[in-house]
């Protein structure tokens, strides 16, 4: 049986700057990037950020951010490359303690164990630490000193190499070590050098920043995230440590209240035994500060914000599987093992039942049978697993007949199954609580209590600020870096709300303040589908239970259809008569019954139909959206109790909504912006990007490398690659609707290898169809082109413009837009910064405390060279806001910053479905829900046998392969 380590390789020696002997993740997807572009004959590009276009604006707007100010005078560091290697007993490989661990257990594991060695380094060896004067460990490979620990007897300033040797008893917790089997500790400390052997590091200098990515210099920034955590990493309240911490950003408090968190703050889910943690993510990043002007305008900031997430509590398994299933597991044994997995898979437990030999293992899944049923040969006979335990260990088990916990091992370098009675199994603690181990009223209870206030925020700030120490930190004071009591205040401006323009007179102007809506009358351009009577509609009402009890009456539907036909007449919507035999109440009992009326619906040449179904029935809706695209016919979704609504109160916006969504899903346009630049600029095409990840959340699961190749996980992937599990979806709309309109955007979706943000593979075949689909539809090629991109990390951006920008060129030019030019922006709405109104009332309503739609930061603690801003155009309605970040990557087109402001703005009116402004630009929201679509159809498919690459599966699933209904927004 395999311990918590299993997964370490044998590791002889340092290894400076890594994690193992082979090349990083990104290292090998650089190389398979170049070797593309080269097969392509497309040259690398630059990774050069676009120029910022002059300073930003200051308004009237006072608003206060939870970003802490940075001072620190000139100060030169030494930078370190750690290894930390345990040898184990016998033949047993190597522990390598400095790796990265996904899983939560081993993470936290190993990292306590680092911090162990660091501190026994300096308690034997205390004459070199003294000498460093502070040290500065990430508690994973990099440390940074103030002086060199030891250097040439000629040169101070020249670092030595360092290697020391330990037994375990001289650990502060010698424990930890022998529960691994751990018996030796040696750690290596390697110089960092430059490429002329220089191994000062000098932080002072931050006026020559450049926006070339390439020859960025991250040691400031990491030194500044290292040094913030380590009173994380290393202060004690009465002997105990104050957090658990999984990296410098991220990390939890163990007695929050401490620090002035009430029970409020914190939550407990006594359905499946786990409780809401409160903890810190951090963050420092270089801002322009409060210095105005060009090129002398660099400080650095540091980002606090109040970390909510669900935990497993630490206890037994079994009284995780009471809390689950109740305590008289009395529940369906199928159910049960269901229930169970859903709970417990993935997670992190050790046996109690041998003291002597403590076993760590994931939980791969629970066995139907119990230890009263399950036999296993013993001494070359026979015996249950109850018996085992009973004549083994004197245990007696007292719920012999509950399912069997499962865990993967290796024997004789044969893979084997072994089992585990859940009485004998205890959760290790500090495992987060992954998404699929979560239950629905979990996620809803989380989302509330995460949601607060801007006027309760900025206590819970101020209260994580101090449980990480930033103002009494004997390593920040020894450092010299201070930061401000109280966090980063600016002054923002607002944008004026565009014209809208919809199908019944005069242009209105959306007032400014927290409503920001306007009303839609008649549609802009009404829907043409029906107009010439070649195609008909149906209505299909789904319901299972044969109409009884609390069903939908057929009175009220009709009664529903009424409005629905009478409301579309006067918006300019005109739905022809509905035939008698077109409206159809199905009693739903599975799939089948779903699949017929969309196969009939198609032979009677039927090209919309209105279904209606319960109100939780997410895999009815799912399926009926696989129904329309394999049998053509578009499909709209409303739930029962919306219809009930309706006709009970008279709930008429709802209706108008309604409608809203049908005229455009048909074809046609609600409103545009008469007077916006992009409704005037008919040359210039506009698309957004959006990805979807498989089993997204936290506790991702890491692969095992002995299991899946690491050359074959991590390659450029095309169209011929072969499909190795789940595939991240990737959508993506361009305004190339059926109306030629500017705001009218349609999209698709393709897919692509998992959990890949970067799109070198398929960012050629995107734009070529964008570009043709804009050709097809206005008669004439795009000279301009706008791509937003959704949700990509500062880090990311360095293989976009090396790599995707070139194959974005090489795309226009293929499709005839040689001289086409090009504007990059990246959009992200799960970044940390957030902001608030300075002065809040508490009793005051969300939306009173929050920002108001279109307001617009960008000074102070936007980048100093970067070309970024900050834009809130939503109305927050609960919580705080989560205002998107803006960044230029590339602009041939050379807006300046009130251009690109003012586009992202009127970009976040055109989503046509409601009548108010939206979160983030229409292109990237609608290819959102494009990614989503192609996750849910994927979820539905049954793939055939002979289905092997990634081309299979989007010619299976894909609109632009779904005929006559490709060119319509059939997601809005």
């Amino acid at each position: 049986m395999s311990t918590i380590g299993s997964a370490a390789r044998s590791v002889s020696g340092p290894q400076s700057g890594t994690s193992g002997s082979e090349p990083r993740e990104r290292t090998i997807y650089e190389r398979e990037s170049e070797r593309l572009l080269k097969q392509r004959n497309v040259e690398v590009g630059r990774a050069v950020m676009a120029e910022k276009p002059g300073s930003g604006h200051e308004g009237d707007v006072e608003v206060q951010t939870n970003v802490y100010a940075l001072n620190m005078g000139p100060l030169n560091i030494f930078r370190y490359d750690v290894c930390i290697v345990g040898e184990r007993s016998g033949e047993r490989a190597g522990v390598l303690f400095t790796k990265k661990y996904k899983d939560d257990a081993i993470a936290v594991n190993r990292r306590d164990c680092c911090r162990d060695v660091i501190l026994s380094f300096m308690r034997v060896h205390s004459d070199l630490a003294a000498h460093a004067r502070c040290l500065y460990n990430d508690l994973q490979s990099i440390m940074y000193t103030m002086l060199p620990l030891a250097a040439e007897p000629n040169d101070p300033n020249k670092p030595i190499d360092l290697e020391f040797e330990y037994p375990i008893d001289q650990m502060p917790n010698p424990q930890i070590f022998t529960d691994l089997h751990v018996v030796k500790i040696r750690i290596y400390f390697k110089p960092w050098r430059d490429d002329r052997g220089n191994s000062l590091v000098k932080l002072e200098d931050l006026s020559t920043l450049r926006p070339d990515i390439a020859l960025g210099n991250r040691d400031l920034l990491q030194f500044l995230d290292i040094a913030t955590s380590q009173e994380i990493f290393f202060h004690k309240t009465d002997g105990q440590y104050e957090h658990v911490h999984f990296s410098t950003g991220l990390s939890y408090a163990y007695y929050p209240e401490q620090f002035g968190f009430t029970g409020e703050d914190a939550l407990t889910f006594e359905e499946n035994n786990t409780y809401l943690a409160l903890g810190c993510s951090k963050s420092t990043h270089l801002i322009e500060g409060s210095t105005r002007g060009r090129g002398s305008n660099c400080a650095a900031g540091l980002l606090v914000q109040p970390k909510k997430t669900p935990f497993h509590a630490n206890c037994s398994l079994l009284d995780k599987v009471k809390a689950l299933v109740g305590n008289d597991f009395g529940m369906e044994r199928g159910r049960m093992v269901q229930s169970l997995n859903n709970g417990v898979k993935g997670l992190f437990v050790q046996t109690n039942h041998n003291a002597d030999n403590i076993q760590r293992f994931p939980i791969k899944g629970l066995e139907r049978k119990g230890a009263n049923e399950v036999k296993i040969e013993v001494d070359g006979g026979s015996s249950t697993i109850e018996q085992y335990f009973l004549s083994k260990y004197n245990r007696q088990l007292l719920f012999p007949n509950l399912p069997l916990v499962a865990m993967n091992s290796r024997f004789a370098n044969e893979k084997r199954v072994n089992y585990y009675p859940i009485e004998v199994l205890d959760i290790i603690d500090n495992q987060r609580v992954t998404t699929q181990q979560q239950t629905s009223s979990m996620v809803q209870q989380s989302i509330k209590k995460c949601a607060v206030t801007p006027f309760i925020l900025k206590r819970q700030v101020h209260n994580t600020a101090r449980s990480i120490h930033l103002w009494d930190s004997e390593y920040l004071e020894k450092a010299g870096v201070r930061l401000t009591t109280e966090p980063i205040t600016l002054r923002a401006h607002q944008l004026n709300n565009p014209e809208v323009k919809a199908g019944d007179g005069a242009p209105q102007r959306p007032s400014v303040g927290h409503a920001a809506a306007w009303r839609i009358n008649s549609v802009l351009v009404p829907q043409s589908l029906f107009v010439d009577g070649s195609y008909s509609w149906m209505v299909a009402c789904f319901q299972s239970g044969g109409g009884g009890r609390g069903a939908l009456r057929e009175a009220d539907l009709r009664n529903f259809l009424n409005m629905l036909e009478q409301q579309g007449k006067n918006r300019g919507i005109r739905l022809p008569s509905l035939p008698g035999d077109h409206l159809k109440m199905v009693d739903f009992r599975g799939k089948e019954d779903i699949l017929t009326v969309f196969q009939q619906a198609s032979q009677k040449g039927v090209a919309f139909m209105l279904c209606i179904h319960g109100d939780n029935d997410d895999l009815a809706h799912h399926f009926i959206k696989k129904c329309e695209r394999d049998c053509q016919v578009i499909s709209q979704c409303v739930k029962a109790g919306t219809v009930r609504n309706v006709v009970n109160k008279q709930q008429r916006l709802t209706v108008d909504n309604i409608l809203n969504k049908t005229n455009v899903k048909l074809g046609g346009i609600n409103y545009t912006l008469p007077r916006s630049r992009i409704a005037t600029s008919t040359d210039m095409l506009i698309i957004g990007i959006s990805t979807n990840h498989p089993g997204g959340g936290i506790g991702e699961r890491s692969l095992d490398d002995a299991e899946i190749g690491r050359s074959e996980t991590l390659s450029v992937v095309s169209e011929e690659s072969t499909i190795t599990g789940p595939p991240s979806v990737v959508g993506y709309a361009a305004n190339v609707g059926p109306t030629k309109l500017p705001f009218d955007f349609v999209g698709d979706f393709m897919y692509q290898r998992a959990r890949r943000e970067e799109k070198v593979n398929i960012i050629e075949s995107i734009i070529g169809k964008c570009v043709n689909y804009f050709n097809e539809v206005r008669g004439d090629k795009p000279r301009r082109v706008v791509l937003y991109r959704n949700g990509c990390s500062e880090g990311q951006f360095k293989m976009i413009l090396k790599y995707e920008v070139p194959l974005i060129k090489c795309a226009l030019e293929a499709t005839g837009c040689v001289n086409a030019t090009l504007t990059l922006i990246v959009s992200n709405k799960l970044q940390n910064m957030r902001f608030f109104n300075k002065n809040i009332q508490g009793n005051a309503k969300p939306p009173d405390q929050n920002i108001q739609p279109g307001t617009v930061i960008d000074t102070a603690v936007v980048h100093p060279t970067n070309c970024e801003f900050f834009l809130n155009s939503h109305r927050t309605l609960q919580g705080t806001a989560r205002t998107p970040k803006y960044t230029v990557l590339y602009d041939d087109n050379k807006f300046d910053l009130t251009e690109l402001e003012d586009m992202s703005y009127h970009l976040c009116f055109g989503h046509q479905i409601i009548s108010s402004i939206v979160s983030l630009p229409a292109p990237v929201y609608i290819a959102n829900e494009y990614a989503k679509r192609g996750r849910n159809l994927y979820n539905q498919y049954e793939a055939p046998a002979n289905m092997e690459t990634f081309g299979m599966l989007n010619e299976s699933l894909c609109l632009e392969y779904a005929g006559w209904i490709a060119p319509h927004r059939v997601n809005a």
